[in-house]
């Protein structure tokens, strides 16, 4: 990699709010690689350096999970909202980046795993329910990101757990208004779905932590009561071994005589 390259990447990371080495030296690796699979007919030909650097930072960023304000990214590469998604696309795809968009995945990557079942059962309702509709004949692609998208944000919403709309719509990889659109065609599926697993689950926890705490509430009681009533029978007149009773009140009556 030139001397060029490499201030480029670091004008442009410092222009994006980006500290990290790491980052840097991932960056310039997508980028060496880049210049070995990039053909003449390629269409990241078409991509000015810059761009191009913008956006395998980007990628890089994405891949060590780097968070960085992405505000003005695109006006920095130099082009526009659909020249930079599909620019990506085709780094990602040369680079051997792209990987299929999953429930689970999207959940761990978002911090909401405890609605990944849910959402997969929602991903799964909703393309069953399609294929009962009038459109059922035509079959949908479910390896395209943006259902999974959707279907994770319909099981947060449903059961209140915050998800972060923004990136769930990026990472989608459709236009808002598309992705919102599909939000509301996803909505009939809760109509056939159980209730809120998320916060039934909590309450099963709570519930068996109650049992717990009683149970051990009442094993204290019980050893208290268990001690107290052994104190009173070493201690207590009424309960004097009888034998020792007898001598006693022998012993007594023969200092009266």
């Amino acid at each position: 990699m030139s001397s060029f390259d490499s201030k480029l990447i670091t004008l442009m990371a410092k222009k994006m709010g980006i500290n990290s080495d790491n980052v840097l030296k991932r960056t310039a690796e997508f980028l060496r690689l880049l210049q070995l699979r990039v053909t003449a007919s390629s269409g990241a030909r078409q991509l000015s350096d810059t761009s191009r650097v913008v956006m395998c930072l980007d990628l890089a960023c994405n891949m060590l999970g780097y968070p960085f304000d992405k505000t003005g990214i695109v006006r920095l590469a130099g082009v526009n909202r659909k020249q930079y998604t599909n620019g990506l696309n085709l780094i990602e795809n040369l680079l051997d980046l792209s990987k299929p968009a999953t429930v689970e995945a999207l959940c761990v990557q978002l911090g909401v795993s405890e609605v990944a079942s849910f959402a997969q059962k929602v991903l799964d309702k909703y393309v069953e329910l399609h294929a009962q509709g009038p459109n059922g004949g035509r079959p949908l692609d479910t390896s395209l990101p943006v259902y999974h998208c959707v279907a994770v944000l319909t099981a947060c919403k449903h059961n209140k757990v915050k998800v972060d709309k923004a990136k769930l719509v990026e990472s989608s990889r459709v236009k808002k208004i598309q992705f919102d659109k599909l939000v509301e065609d996803f909505a009939p599926v809760l109509k056939n779905l159980g209730p809120k697993e998320v916060k039934k689950t909590a309450l099963k926890r709570s519930h068996k932590l109650i049992d717990l705490v009683t149970k051990f509430d009442e094993d204290i009681e019980n050893q208290e009561s268990a001690c107290a009533k052994e104190e009173k029978e070493v201690t207590d007149p009424e309960t004097e071994d009888f034998e020792a009773w007898k001598k006693r009140i022998l012993s007594e009556a023969g200092e009266d005589t």
